[in-house]
């Protein structure tokens, strides 16, 4: 009934994006499908980037990258923080679980700045920080349910975007869901 899309951080009249000392305002929208219309809006704060870059001024972010609704109210969400020159692959990448109730519609603000304080965003809880697994971790950005295993548990597949780029890989991670 609903197709949910989430911004990857602040849209600029609303904040800016993830540093080092914080996290960013995203949006996440809720379009009705029958009706074809924007019906909702939500904030989701992201956390902030998780390493700094090296030399300090390189690129770093932190953004929402994936969303993988179960319903309406609840979904999980997926983090993926990149800094330049970080040993590895610079990416660290979590999932949460995601709630509404509770959550401001904030569907006709055309700006956050100043509000945020006052918006209750949808609340987010750390399932799996990627980096706790010690393997290579490359830019992880894409999630869904896989097939049901032998043993009858569901699973859930994440991959990686290698952006066309010889120094990183294409990675794909299997895990049974509970």
């Amino acid at each position: 009934r609903h197709l949910f899309v989430g911004m990857e951080g602040a849209l600029v009249q609303d904040g800016p994006p993830a540093t080092l000392d914080g996290g960013s305002p995203a949006r996440i929208l809720r379009y009705n499908l029958a009706s074809r219309r924007l019906e909702r809006q939500y904030v989701y704060v992201t956390d902030p980037v998780a390493e700094p870059s090296v030399p300090p001024t390189a690129f770093a972010v932190n953004g929402l990258v994936e969303l993988l609704p179960f319903n309406d109210q609840f979904m999980l969400s997926m983090e993926r923080s990149f800094s330049v020159g970080v040993p590895g692959t610079g990416n660290t990448i979590k999932l949460y679980s995601v709630a509404f109730p509770g959550a401001d519609n904030i569907d006709g603000i055309e700006s956050l700045g100043g509000m945020i304080a006052g918006i209750r965003a949808v609340q987010k809880t750390l399932l799996l920080d990627l980096d706790e697994l010690g393997l290579p971790l490359d830019n992880v950005e894409g999630m869904a349910i896989g097939p049901t295993l032998p043993d009858g548990r569901r699973s859930l597949l994440l991959v990686s975007d290698n952006n066309f780029a010889a120094t990183q890989f294409t990675q794909f991670l299997l895990f049974a869901l509970e």
